[in-house]
């Protein structure tokens, strides 16, 4: 008994779409017939494509697997067994006879359009199915779902009740991603949300050029508000299907190496806000904090020479020797260092440091697009942001020799796998026999 299926061949894995190839198979004969087209293989469920070009390549599959079906008959037909290599004459002998109109078009195209095709007649029909889609789907949206039941209504309450209990930051990523799923579709119906809807959301995201790292950050919170609502709205558990897939980020680790964090403690400004700035990297970087988690209060948090409290993301418990820099820090704010918007400190702390002359070399960042690695260079200075605090005091304990074991008991990493983020993969071992030098 013989199969015919369409497949996604990957023939590069460094690019976002791959061909999409048919095969006959009856046995351990094979013939496999080249469709011409490409796709995100998200886009590509049960032999059947999803997006902008799905019309065109369903139809192209479907004219592909007719043929074979017909080039398999003729043969029976006449006698013969099909083989691979009867299959592939009698297949080029069935298209041959189409394109010069022997045989007619396959009847998903006569019955169902009720009209003959050619490519650019298609691909008018292909438009005009696509408006006519888009407009039902905006007047349907419009008219027929209920406001309580749109997927931003429901976002904005989970932003609401996360105002008094996660940090700044993790507001701000809600807010980001409510704009980004507005830009996808504002009128999106929290009980339209499917795993085909998610792996849409993905590659649009994949389009507008967006790093994987973000991609995975925005649909993690989209499935956290279909988690929040999926027993009270009786959600369809459907979007639970939906896997990351893309690949995870290749990107350099940017840290302070000991003489460049050297040199942002000696800076000096008239500048208060940016002395503020340095102080509070400087903090991080002594400590390991988040910077969600630095606007502690010394007073009550601090005792005999040691931080002690519950950090906002993982809700851990966790303690942290006071270095003598972190002291001179805390007494210079009399122990409560005032808040700052993580935007603002990023822009702060980065005019601090393009004045610093150890972070005026290049360096390049590799990162994922879809299946496309990007790389970025760009002096050190113009990549620093609040994570370089937590990687630093990571990556110069590690240089120091500290065990894996009393690292996390500070930094509050509960296994290796999420530790290992924040490491720089491609520093030589040689480099690890340095000692930090500069908490003292």
């Amino acid at each position: 008994m013989s199969t015919i299926r369409a497949f996604i061949r990957a023939v590069n894995k460094n690019k976002a779409e791959q061909p999409i190839s048919v095969v006959w198979q009856s046995k351990s004969e094979k013939f496999v017939v080249s469709s011409g087209q490409f796709i995100d293989p998200n886009l590509f469920k049960k032999e059947r494509a999803f997006g902008d070009s799905a019309l065109l390549i369903n139809s192209l599959l479907t004219q592909i697997k007719a043929d074979l079906e017909l080039a398999e008959g003729l043969l029976k037909k006449n006698g013969h067994e099909p083989t691979s290599k009867l299959m592939r004459q009698q297949y080029q002998a069935v298209t041959e006879e189409r394109r010069n109109g022997t045989i007619p078009k396959p009847h998903v195209y006569t019955q169902a359009l009720g009209m003959e095709l050619d490519d650019s007649k298609l691909l008018i029909l292909e438009e005009e199915l696509e408006a006519r889609l888009k407009k039902v789907k905006r007047m349907r949206s419009t008219f027929m779902v209920p406001k309580d039941d749109l997927f931003l209504t429901r976002l904005d309450a989970v932003i609401e009740q996360k105002r008094g209990n996660h940090s700044t930051s993790t507001r701000e990523i809600y807010q980001w991603v409510y704009k980004k799923v507005y830009e996808f579709n504002p009128l999106l119906s929290i009980h339209d949300v499917t795993a085909d809807t998610l792996y849409e959301l993905q590659n649009f995201l994949v389009r507008s050029g967006m790093k994987n790292s973000s991609i995975k950050t925005c649909l993690l919170k989209v499935m956290t508000v279909m988690h929040t609502y999926q027993i009270e709205l009786n959600l369809s558990p459907s979007w639970k299907k939906f896997k990351l897939t893309l690949p995870k980020k290749e990107e350099n680790i940017i840290y302070f190496e000991q003489n460049e964090l050297l040199e942002l403690i000696h800076f000096g400004s008239t500048n208060v806000s940016l002395n503020r700035a340095r102080d509070l990297m400087v903090l991080m970087c002594s400590t390991g904090l988040r910077f969600s988690d630095i606007f502690f209060n010394g007073k009550e948090c601090i005792k005999d020479g040691v931080i002690s409290l519950t950090t906002q993301k993982t809700k851990q418990y966790v303690t942290i020797p006071l270095a003598p820099i972190s002291k001179d820090i805390m007494e210079r704010h009399d122990y409560q260092l005032k808040p700052i918007t993580l935007v603002n400190f990023r822009k702060a702390i980065r005019k601090v440091c393009k004045q610093l002359p150890s972070l005026q070399y290049e360096e390049t960042i590799t990162s994922f697009n879809g299946l496309n690695r990007v790389s970025e260079t760009k002096p050190k200075w113009q990549f620093i942001c609040s994570h370089a605090g937590r990687r630093t005091f990571i990556n110069l304990c590690i240089e120091a020799g500290i065990p894996f074991s009393k690292i996390t008991a500070i930094t509050g990493h509960a296994n290796w796998k999420t530790f290992a983020l924040y490491t720089d993969k491609k520093r030589k071992l040689d480099d690890e026999l340095f000692k930090v030098k500069v908490f003292g």
